[in-house]
């Protein structure tokens, strides 16, 4: 996570690309079922703006996966929007998997980021269970 102090932010007005991260992957994944969320904080954009957060999963210098999360312009009452880009690395194949995050506006339109996040959500054992037993039921299971 990162963030700037107060009400301040990050101006990517005339640049296509924007704040970087690299992180290895075996660093914050504990299971491959984990899901892997990037979040950016926009406190503010031009309405002409194509921003994305771009999710780019390496192994060695060949890229395994890529997408992007959109800049939605619809605001939250608080006057930010959230641009998200989940993975499953369950769903990649490849060894050291290096995640690099970064941002991506070919419009080169105004964007102000508040702050980014990478989060680690905790593997679901019902989504992979068709492929092997489901040992775990749940925080509440049926009594």
């Amino acid at each position: 996570m990162d963030s700037v102090p107060g009400h301040a932010y990050w101006d990517y007005t005339d640049h296509e690309f924007g704040l970087g991260i690299d992180l290895p992957l075996d660093s914050i994944v504990f299971s491959p079922e984990d899901q892997v969320e990037v979040i950016t904080t926009v406190s503010g954009w031009d309405p002409r703006s194509q921003a994305s957060i771009v999710a780019d999963l390496r192994s060695g210098d060949s890229t395994v996966f890529y997408r992007g999360g959109k800049l939605d312009a619809k605001s939250r009452p608080d006057g930010h929007v959230a641009m998200v880009v989940s993975i499953s690395p369950a769903d990649i194949h490849g060894d050291s998997l290096l995640l690099r995050a970064y941002i991506y506006d070919p419009s080169k339109a105004g964007l102000r980021v508040r702050r980014i996040d990478v989060l680690r959500r905790q593997a679901n054992p019902v989504r992979y269970g068709t492929l092997e037993p489901v040992h775990w039921r749940g925080r509440f299971p049926a009594k």
